[in-house]
């Protein structure tokens, strides 16, 4: 029992794992591996890295929706820096999926994206490819929990992400139909006195 014990310890200090990480420590016929022998190409933070290395704001199963399939993750949020790691299970050696909150918003929706689930939320990425993650919950209280350790953080939801995006647009980037119902770019005006008039309003 005592070499259990030594082996678990290892484990849980991220030294060893099992090769499918779907054991703890066990005195079975099971395989461990070093995790300095692991392949280069699976590189990438463990669950035990994360929770030994980062300050961790919450973790819990959550479902990562893809175009057709749901799949079961063990979710990770730390703090510094701010990223919501998403594992196979608790014992897994790297991420499937890691989302960088300061590079994205947070939308909240109710089964429409999660048909599985009873609510869900989704960060979209603001650069690159704009990814949208939708992450679902079983109940509204696992919903609320995530929302309320999410917006601790100060991810930008969808909405001041866009006010931000035309707030910080010039006015040369806009593009105005005229008089004769032709599209103008206000570029063309770069350089003059513009004045702009609202007649829409009343």
């Amino acid at each position: 029992m005592e070499a259990v014990k030594i082996g678990q310890q290892l484990i849980d200090a991220d030294i060893l794992h099992h090769v499918t990480d779907d054991h703890n420590f066990e005195n079975e016929n099971l395989f461990y591996r070093f995790r300095m022998d692991e392949d280069e190409s699976n590189k990438g933070p463990s669950v035990k890295h994360v929770l030994n290395t980062f300050k961790v704001q919450k973790v819990g199963w959550v479902k990562r929706h893809g175009t057709m399939l749901a799949y079961k993750r063990y979710a990770v949020l730390t703090v510094n820096p701010k990223r919501l790691y998403l594992f196979k299970n608790e014992m897994d050696s790297f991420p499937k999926s890691v989302i960088d909150l300061d590079k994205c918003y947070l939308r909240v929706s109710e089964t429409g994206e999660c048909k599985t689930e009873g609510f869900s939320f989704s960060l979209t990425e603001t650069a690159g490819q704009k990814k949208v993650h939708v992450i679902g919950t079983r109940t509204f209280t696992d919903h609320k929990d995530w929302l309320k350790v999410i917006a601790k953080l100060d991810v930008k939801t969808k909405e001041e992400e866009e006010s931000v995006k035309i707030s910080g647009k010039c006015v040369f980037d806009f593009i105005v139909e005229d008089v004769h119902n032709k599209f103008v770019p206000l570029s063309k005006y770069q350089g003059k006195f513009l004045i702009i008039v609202n007649v829409a309003s009343r």
